[in-house]
Parts: structure tokens; C-alpha cells; sequence
């Protein structure tokens, strides 16, 4: 296991663009990169804006450049609060969407061993029933063509695929006719 000090000092260096933002809270939240000061130290620069939207909430806009290491990385993401939500719920979505859009830069550094993903609610996997026996997929195709050679030619194919998680089965069959006088 490589020593958290030597994995910090290859962390990012972020430069976070924001009116609006609480540092404070993102810092504690986002532990996993190195903040810097001036634009021209940072590894990856991020710019937040915002606008209202016509249901009430607002719309934030995150642009993910990288600079130095990371030059030409560029992303985009957008977070979109509700009217009704509190303080708290969209400092915390926008949190969330800035640790999200991170994890492309991180993943690239050592500090990803310090990372772990999950899944807030439970969700359970679902039987699907496949009410057919069986799936035939007919895909006739045909062309017929005449000119002053007198060529004629026909062409039709079946395609029958059926995927179950014990067994994948496919057929094809092509037919082609060419006469030409």
C-alpha cells in the first residue's frame, strides 16, 4: 500500500470558478485533490454557472477543462435543482455533480485508490419472463434488376436469433439467383 502522503502530493491541483460556491463544504467533501490559488498552478480547471430555470429551480453548468497533464480533457456537466428543494439538497446535488465529473480526472492519478463508488439506494435484479419460446427475426430483402444484357438476379436472406442467459442461438441463410443472357 503506497503511503497517503505521496498519494496526496500527486492529487490534482483543482482551481474551482465559482460565484456561489461553499468552499468550505466542497474541501470537506472533496478531500481527494489539492486546491490551488492561481488558474496557471491547476491541473484542471472548474468553472460553475448558473440560471434560473422556467419551473422555478436552477440550472448549474459545470465545465471540466485540463490543464498541464490533463490538456485537452474537457467535459461538461449540468445539475438541476427542483423549486422545492432546501439549501442544503442543492449545495449537496451540486457537490455530488462536481465529485462526479472529477472522478475522469482522478481516475487517471494514484489517489483513485482512495476513491470507492456507490449506489445509494437498493435495487434488486429483475426477472424478466420471455413469453416467446422462441424469437424469428425475418429480414427478406430482395433485388431484381433487367437491362439490355438481360441480367436477372434475386436475392432474400432469414435471420432467426434467440439470447437466453443459458444459450445464444443464430441462423442465417442467404439465397442468391443470377441468370444473365
Amino acid at each position: 500500500m503506497v503511503p497517503p502522503d505521496s498519494l496526496r502530493k500527486n492529487a490534482i491541483k483543482l482551481f474551482i470558478d465559482c460565484e456561489y460556491c461553499d468552499m468550505n463544504h466542497i474541501r470537506r467533501e472533496i478531500p481527494y485533490v489539492n486546491y490551488v490559488r492561481d488558474v496557471k498552478e491547476a491541473q484542471l480547471y472548474l468553472r460553475e454557472t448558473r440560471q434560473n430555470t422556467g419551473s422555478g429551480g436552477r440550472e448549474y453548468s459545470y465545465f471540466f477543462t485540463g490543464q498541464q497533464d490533463f490538456a485537452g480533457l474537457t467535459d461538461t456537466l449540468v445539475y438541476t435543482s427542483r423549486p422545492d428543494d432546501t439549501r442544503d439538497q442543492v449545495r449537496e446535488g451540486r457537490t455530488n455533480m462536481m465529485k462526479m465529473g472529477l472522478m475522469r480526472y482522478v481516475a487517471r492519478t494514484t489517489i483513485y485508490k482512495e476513491i470507492e463508488i456507490t449506489h445509494l439506494s437498493e435495487s434488486k435484479e429483475e426477472m424478466v419472463v420471455d413469453r416467446w419460446t422462441g424469437f424469428l427475426n425475418l429480414k427478406p430483402a430482395t433485388d431484381s434488376k433487367a437491362n439490355t444484357r438481360k441480367e436477372f438476379s434475386f436475392w432474400n436472406s432469414i435471420n432467426i436469433n434467440k439470447v437466453t442467459p443459458d444459450w445464444k442461438i443464430e441462423f442465417d441463410l442467404d439465397h442468391r439467383l443470377t441468370r444473365t443472357k
